[in-house]
């Protein structure tokens, strides 16, 4: 209904510039405008005061590393307590707060109480909140060290629990393939951490399972992750960040491929040897807008330089 809406909204504002080629045209379109931004986001929950959310956290900060080291917390604390809390804090929050527009992570976190991945539900059936299982072995991808739980000492806001985390990066030595709909039993296999699950196969046989071998150096920022891993082996350096298209890999400065791994993560391959791995993100589809939108731009203008068409007697 949205896309309906933005597209009768564009089509009008063509017509306004096609027939009405002045400069006028313009202030027609912005009540367009405002009626479009008025549709799109008539439903969006209202945005409060973030200065006053978000400050429970704050007594656990001294717990966790300084950025640009891994700062991923699992918090488990009932809807109201903890909003904004990680962004506040500066942490990476596997809070669930969605729903995730990831699919394979909002579908691993259900598989965290279920044992299983599961084939994707309609959205208007997905809790608006999912929550981390702590409890279950596939809880060890979301590379979070401990979570934060609501204590029941009265002398105490909250309490730390350790969790049977992975590394954020890590070298493994074996790897399978498995597609998403068998991937269950693989998955389960690949939570110890010695191995992986691919989506696709490699162009070389499996080692025996090794790992997990944490990288060094790890450095995390808003688009870019720095790691030092060292393979004893050919095998696999898994990064525990969700797979996403925009994200490439490089390997000693060199491109390298970047693979689908643990059903929702990413994987690069890696040659015997100490190796300096990096990611970064770009939206690829980033400049083919930029292209449209300027070209919309170079449009419009044309239009209003022309001069209107005028209207002269029938020809006789």
């Amino acid at each position: 209904a949205d896309a309906l809406w933005a597209a009768l909204f564009l089509g009008a504002g063509a017509v306004l510039l096609i027939f009405y080629r002045q400069r006028r045209a313009l202030f027609l379109l912005v009540p367009l405008l405002v009626a479009d931004l008025a549709v799109q986001t008539w439903d969006s929950p209202e945005v409060g005061p973030a200065a006053s959310e978000g400050h429970v956290l704050d007594e656990i900060l001294h717990l966790t590393p300084r950025a640009p080291r891994p700062r991923r917390v699992t918090v488990l604390l009932d809807w109201g307590e903890g909003n904004n809390a990680t962004y506040a804090a500066g942490l990476e929050g596997v809070t669930g707060y969605g729903p995730t527009p990831i699919q394979r992570v909002l579908t691993l976190l259900h598989a965290t109480y279920t044992g299983r991945i599961q084939a994707p539900l309609p959205l208007d059936d997905d809790p608006n909140f999912p929550r981390l299982n702590v409890d279950s072995d596939l809880a060890g991808f979301f590379a979070s060290p401990f979570a934060v739980l609501k204590s029941d000492e009265p002398h105490e806001k909250l309490r730390l629990r350790g969790t049977r985390a992975l590394p954020r990066v890590y070298w493994v030595g074996a790897f399978e393939q498995a597609d998403d709909q068998h991937v269950t039993a693989a998955l389960h296999r690949a939570a110890l951490g010695n191995q992986a699950v691919l989506s696709e196969l490699l162009d070389w046989p499996s080692g025996e399972p090794a790992g997990p071998l944490e990288a060094a150096d790890i450095e995390v920022g808003v688009n870019h992750l720095k790691a030092t891993v060292r393979a004893p082996r050919d095998g696999l350096a898994v990064i525990l960040d969700p797979f996403f298209p925009g994200w490439t890999a490089r390997v000693d400065g060199a491109p390298a491929p970047l693979l689908r791994a643990n059903f929702a993560f990413e994987a690069v391959p890696l040659k015997a040897g100490v190796h300096t791995l990096e990611l970064s993100y770009f939206p690829a589809r980033l400049l083919s807008g930029l292209g449209v939108a300027l070209l919309t731009l170079f449009v419009t203008f044309l239009l209003l330089r022309s001069p209107p068409a005028k209207r002269g007697n029938a020809s006789r």
